[in-house]
């Protein structure tokens, strides 16, 4: 893959992800509690770009919740949790990949992934990235107030990847539908 090709998709992942996290503040500002929102599209713009674009996708979605992150703080004044929120937002996709293909042995692939398989594949993402998300949050709380937010945070995951995943599939019908129209 040519430097441009690969730069291009690294920059469009972190735009594509950075305009849905606002349109998703704009959409849907109830939460649960702070940074835990019932439905969280942006979650599963993390997973559409990891299936369509893997850890180059991914890594865009690294560097702008990054971005996002240093938005809400101080600045640089901690690095490692701006660089640990960033990892987690844009790579749990990859880990719940890596381990759906371990268990299923099947390639995470968009095309070649049925219904069933993305389904299980997105509520894994969901858990796994709620669950991440989570620790880091609240390392040192109640136990208790850890499981509620994680939960929570895990099924506003789901609901947004539903959400995207059918958008998603539904625009490729759509445009599939208009090139035969033309053809």
């Amino acid at each position: 893959m040519s430097y441009v090709k690969n730069a291009a998709i690294f920059v469009l992942s972190a735009i594509a992800y950075l305009a849905c996290f606002k349109l998703n503040s704009w959409l849907f500002s109830a939460q649960y509690a702070q940074g835990v929102n019932f439905i969280f599209l942006p979650a599963g713009v993390r997973l559409v770009v990891f299936l369509l674009f893997g850890m180059l996708g991914s890594s865009g979605i690294a560097v702008a919740t990054i971005y996002l992150a240093w938005q809400e703080t101080t600045g640089l004044s901690d690095l490692p949790g701006l660089l640990l929120v960033g990892a987690v937002s844009g790579y749990a996709p990859w880990i719940a990949g890596w381990v759906f293909s371990r268990v299923e042995t099947v390639e995470v692939d968009l095309n070649q992934m049925n219904g069933k398989q993305l389904l299980q594949l997105a509520l894994l993402s969901a858990l796994i990235s709620g669950s991440m998300m989570q620790v880091l949050r609240l390392s040192g709380a109640p136990v208790e107030e850890f499981l509620s937010t994680a939960f929570f945070m895990a099924v506003g995951d789901f609901v947004g990847i539903l959400l995207t995943l059918y958008a998603v599939k539904f625009s490729i019908e759509m445009v599939g539908r208009m090139w035969r129209l033309r053809a």
